[in-house]
This record gives C-alpha cells, sequence and structure tokens, in this order.
C-alpha cells in the first residue's frame, strides 16, 4: 500500500494523470490510507528504535565531538551532511 500511495502521491505533485479507471476519489483514499500506515507503524517505539537509533546515534557522535573540540583535541571536521529516506528520518524525529 505504502509504494503505491507514495507513487500516487508524487505523480500527483508533478501533475501526472491518474492511470484509466482510477478517479480523484480513490486516489486519495489508497493516499491517505498510506499515511495512515505508516503513522499507525510508528505507535510501536520498537519501530522507531529499529529503524532510527544508528543515525541517530552517528549524529550524537558528531555533535559531541564538535562540542568537546578543543586545542588539545582539534576536530577537523567543518560540517557533516547525512542522507536518509523519509522514513529513516520519521524515525530519528
Amino acid at each position: 500500500l505504502k509504494p503505491l500511495a507514495d507513487i500516487l502521491s508524487i505523480e500527483r505533485l508533478k501533475g501526472v494523470e491518474l492511470p484509466p479507471g482510477l478517479s480523484e476519489e480513490d486516489a486519495t483514499t489508497i493516499i491517505d490510507a498510506g499515511h495512515w500506515a505508516i503513522l499507525t507503524a510508528f505507535k510501536n517505539p520498537v519501530v522507531g528504535k529499529t529503524t532510527g537509533a544508528a543515525l541517530l546515534h552517528e549524529m550524537s557522535t558528531y555533535l559531541n565531538s564538535a562540542a568537546n573540540n578543543s586545542e588539545e583535541h582539534p576536530n577537523p571536521l567543518k560540517y557533516v551532511l547525512f542522507s536518509a529516506h523519509d522514513i529513516t528520518l520519521l524515525s530519528v524525529m
């Protein structure tokens, strides 16, 4: 359900016509159901912890390193860029 909802949502944003036989109402119902499925899964804290804990730990490590930067222990990093899928970002949030 989620992949279909994602496809329909993105195609709607891009102005792509719906497939023959699929009404706007049908598309809205599918998109809403896809969003509901994602949010329902994240009501279980285990899901968020499993999918987001590693990235959150990595981010915390970099932030702690930057906060503890000193002349004795210089941190050569100027910035760190993380990239993630929407589900991973939702997990971290």
